[in-house]
Formats: structure tokens, sequence, C-alpha cells
């Protein structure tokens, strides 16, 4: 083998070396952003089971005031019909009975719709971090852009400048 031919080979090699690093690190990037993806899509799937959460819990406390407000109606009622006194009481006891049955599901349900009101300030810091993601993300293709239009104007500007020194006369006419 010649002199060149090793030098060649040399190059060649330590180009591969070169590009199989820049592999790893490209390879590197696309495995954090399938991680960031994948966790962004994680955190949208929470949102949503939350929301469904929430609506199923306002849906039962919506179901929880309406036994309320029937069993307020119950006891208005069986206040006006005092000449069935008997009646009267075991009405009493029947409505006492519901309404701690209703209170105990309300204390129930609300501790539950705290704990999905807590789950959903960690969904609204999510939002929160998506949204200083996508800004970040605009700010660097602004700035990219305007990278790439000083690379142009400069590049303009250099050719300009190349074909004064190739024309030296066109300046003086």
């Amino acid at each position: 083998m010649s002199a060149s031919s090793d030098e060649l080979l040399q190059r060649l090699k330590k180009e591969n070396e070169e590009l199989q690093f820049e592999l790893k690190d490209l390879q590197y990037l696309i495995e954090v952003k399938e991680e960031e993806l994948a966790s962004l899509q994680s955190a949208a799937k929470q949102i949503s089971e939350l929301q469904s959460k929430l609506d199923i819990k306002l849906y039962e406390i919506e179901q929880i005031q309406q036994h309320l407000d029937d069993a307020q109606q119950k006891s208005a009622g069986a206040l006006q019909r005092e000449n069935a006194l008997e009646e009267e009481l075991i009405q009493n006891v029947a409505i006492e009975k519901s309404y701690y049955e209703i209170k105990d599901k309300y204390t129930t349900t609300k501790s539950a719709l705290e704990d999905v009101y807590r789950e959903m300030d960690e969904a609204g810091q999510l939002y929160k971090e998506v949204a200083q993601l996508n800004k970040r993300l605009a700010e660097l293709e602004s700035s990219l852009e305007i990278a790439l239009l000083d690379n142009q104007f400069l590049k303009e500007e250099l050719q300009q400048y190349r074909q004064k020194l190739s024309n030296p006369n066109k300046d003086s006419i």
C-alpha cells in the first residue's frame, strides 16, 4: 500500500468514528424527545381521566343535593300533617336516617372531590409546563429564523464583495 492510501484509510476511519459519535448523539437526543413525548402523552391521559372522575363526582354531588332537597320537602310535608302524629314520627325517623346516610355520602364525596381538585391542580401544573415548553420552542424557532436570515444576508454581502473584487473596473465607471 502506498502512503496516500494509508492516509486515505486513516482519514476514512477517523471520519467514520466521528460519524458514529454524531449518530450516538442524535440517537440519544431522539430518545430524550421520545421520553418527553411519552411523558406529555401520559400527562394528557391523566388529565382526561381526572376530568372524567370530576364529572362523575359532580354528578354524584348533584344527586346528593337532589336527595337533600327531596328529604327537606318530605320533612316540610311531614310537619304539615300534624293530625297524623304517628305517621309523622315514623317519617321523621326515616328522614333522619336518610339525612345521616346522605350526610355520610356527602362527606365522602366532598373528600373525594378535594382529591380531584388536588389532582386538577397537578394537571394545571403540567399544562403550565407544556405551555412553557411551547413558548421555548417558539423562541428557538424564532432564533433559528433570524440566524438563517442573517446567514443569507452575509452570503449576499460576500457575493457582492467577491463580484467587486473580480470586476474592479465596474466600480470606477
